[in-house]
């Protein structure tokens, strides 16, 4: 793992780097609350085996990356007022998903790498959407896993996961790691047996190289809930694009990855069964061929 400051005044992100300086740069960008230790080992190897340099991160927040503290608490339900209603936008988050877009972007810039694949899940596809708008030079390919367009009329989530979003920050970590590992099989569908244990496994890593959380997903959150005119612009994204998206997924129903794909010119749709909103080791042997085959496509 390491950190390195940006050329510009962005933050001083943690990431780490797998495989070669001179393969095939791919920008692993993951969703709410995630570190970079939430993708599967195998869905890593499976790039890096077929001539992929991955870069995974921590976004802002979260993990080792900076956190934004001095920003305080977001006002999450005046937000989601907002949001859901369609109401003017008269409450801003602590910070946008289009910044969280330029710190990667700015990653990119200090690891020297002119342009990357991006591969993002959840919130993470909403930041490379943002990308591939923003810097669309910078972009050679786009995957969006189990993502949105964040366009009106998407079905929400599922009830049980409404209610289980709205919980507290636990105590200390023993607790943590309990809550995080009850809500990822909450919101995971069905898992075989190797695939829960690797997923427990995955999380207690994770949620402990990240502890504490603090009020940074609840920011996170918050900049989801403001993003709320990036629907529009999807028709202008260019570059070849995968969706991928579980038909089991309670948190981001199989609309929000559908509707993404009908808004990005040409994009491929690929629809999972089992899959509900997390990536597995056996999702991953789904998706690796399909992105490793987008990528020779580009």
């Amino acid at each position: 793992m390491h950190d390195l400051q940006p050329a510009s005044s962005r933050p001083r992100l943690a990431w780490q780097s797998d495989g070669k300086s001179s393969d095939v740069p791919v920008l692993l960008i993951h969703g709410l609350g995630q570190t970079l230790h939430d993708w599967p080992v195998a869905f890593v190897d499976g790039l890096t085996g077929a001539g992929c340099r991955v870069i995974r991160f921590d976004n802002r927040d979260v993990g080792r990356s900076p956190r934004f503290d001095h920003l305080g608490a977001p006002p999450l339900l005046r937000l989601w007022l907002c949001s859901t209603l369609r109401l003017p936008q008269w409450v801003r988050p602590p910070y946008s998903v289009a910044e969280m877009a330029a710190d990667a972007v700015a990653l990119l810039d200090a690891l020297d790498i002119p342009a990357a694949h991006l591969v993002g899940a959840s919130m993470g596809g909403m930041i490379a959407q943002h990308i591939a708008l923003a810097h669309p030079r910078r972009v050679q390919s786009l995957t969006l896993i189990m993502s949105s367009s964040g366009a009106p009329g998407l079905p929400s989530p599922r009830s049980d996961v409404q209610k289980a979003l709205s919980g507290g920050e636990p105590a200390s970590l023993p607790a943590a790691i309990a809550a995080a590992t009850a809500f990822r099989r909450l919101i995971a569908g069905p898992l075989a047996a190797d695939d829960l244990a690797e997923l427990e496994q995955r999380v207690a890593r994770s949620t402990a190289y990240g502890w504490p959380g603090g009020a940074g997903v609840a920011r996170q959150y918050a900049a989801i809930l403001a993003d709320r005119a990036r629907w529009r612009q999807l028709a202008r994204i260019a570059v070849r694009c995968l969706v991928v998206h579980g038909e089991r997924d309670p948190l981001l129903p199989l609309a929000h990855g559908q509707d993404a794909a009908g808004r990005i010119p040409g994009s491929r749709f690929l629809p999972l069964a089992a899959m509900g909103h997390e990536i597995t080791p056996s999702h991953a042997s789904a998706m690796v061929p399909e992105i490793l085959r987008l990528l020779r496509e580009t």
